[in-house]
């Protein structure tokens, strides 16, 4: 199985997508599912023409751009689509996307009870959004309850300003810088404004990331929606980012509200199995770790805290008879010597 093959299986899902009705937002010209092999729609924000003339992304081959069979702009997508699917694939979507909440609202409500959902998020430490500050939950609190349909002019000039091409081989092997570059953020600037100040004027849709993530930070993300009861799938299974690679992959199955507490322990277990050493290897979480999958790692994890913790102790008392120790008061005067020097050193750049 190729690597795009074995991407493809983990976010659709092991089912028999012949046998189920699906869509795919934004697929541009590199769909996951195509129409010769089963009941798919292809969903956009905009129709065909629209998607083809504003494509930027070089990368992109215009000629290959399929069909939009749904626009989802103005109409919840539900409504849009006219009936409830099995699957919901997108890849590089949901950071584009000026409602996040709202948005996952929309696909659970398209989403037949038990659906799958399949997400492929860039992970900005290794794209151009390397230098952007990752997303908190008061701007998606705040694009929620204001039911954005565009990105903020906040957001535009972010992206506007600090997206700078990165190494994916030097992100990872670490000699890519920490900050942007400069003089290209500098002469970056002036644009960003004159774009934000033109959006003040005419407001209108510019596409641009609006939410910037790790696998880490998505994860809590989903985990204090959780808690607020504005996220209702189970984490089927979650892929960090692998080496070399600038995305991490997730697959949730929808449920019902009142399960509530699993989608909190499905969260948490992949956060566990996340922070794991075993599971932060190049193999990374297999492609289809159950939520029982998880839950295991959650508790070896809690097992190596508790160990953790009594290791701590038994040094914070030896420390403590260290101190009490004469040694230590004899010596006293020669530490307190050596601080004032060292404190002289920093005051005074030596």
């Amino acid at each position: 199985m190729t690597p795009d093959e074995e991407r493809r299986r983990f976010l659709l899902g092991p089912r028999s997508i012949p046998a189920l009705t699906g869509l795919e937002i934004g697929p541009r010209d590199a769909p996951l599912v195509r129409k010769s092999e089963g009941e798919i729609y292809y969903v956009d924000f905009a129709d065909t023409e629209f998607i083809k003339s504003s494509q930027f992304d070089p990368s992109v081959r215009v000629q290959d751009i399929v069909d939009v069979d749904i626009v989802w702009n103005q109409l919840p997508l539900r409504q849009a689509v006219g009936r409830e699917v099995d699957y919901i694939v997108a890849s590089h979507v949901v950071e584009h996307v000026p409602d996040f909440i709202g948005w996952l609202a929309e696909l659970h409500e398209a989403l037949k009870t038990g659906g799958t959902l399949g997400l492929a998020v860039p992970d900005h430490r290794f794209c151009f959004d390397r230098y952007r500050v990752e997303s908190g939950l008061s701007e998606m609190i705040d694009a929620f309850l204001s039911k954005s349909r565009r990105p903020t002019i906040r957001q535009v000039f972010d992206a506007s300003s600090l997206s700078q091409t990165v190494d994916v081989r030097a992100a990872w092997d670490g000699s890519a810088p920490d900050e942007p570059n400069e003089s290209e953020y500098l002469n970056r600037l002036p644009e960003a404004l004159k774009l934000g100040q033109s959006l003040l004027d005419n407001p209108r849709y510019i596409d641009a990331h609006c939410w910037v993530f790790t696998p880490q930070s998505f994860l809590r993300t989903l985990q204090l929606l959780a808690h607020l009861g504005l996220f209702h799938y189970v984490v089927d299974a979650f892929r960090p980012t692998q080496p070399g690679s600038l995305e991490f992959l997730v697959r949730f199955t929808r449920c019902e509200p009142e399960r509530r507490a699993e989608v909190t322990a499905s969260i948490e277990a992949a956060l566990a199995a996340l922070a794991s050493p075993e599971t932060g290897k190049a193999s990374t979480l297999a492609a289809d770790v159950a939520p029982q999958g998880l839950t295991t790692v959650a508790a070896d994890m809690q097992q190596r805290l508790g160990e953790l913790e009594a290791q701590q102790s038994r040094l914070q008392r030896r420390i403590l008879d260290y101190e009490m120790s004469t040694s230590w008061r004899m010596t006293a005067p020669l530490r307190h010597v050596a601080t004032a020097v060292a404190r002289a050193r920093r005051r005074w750049g030596g």
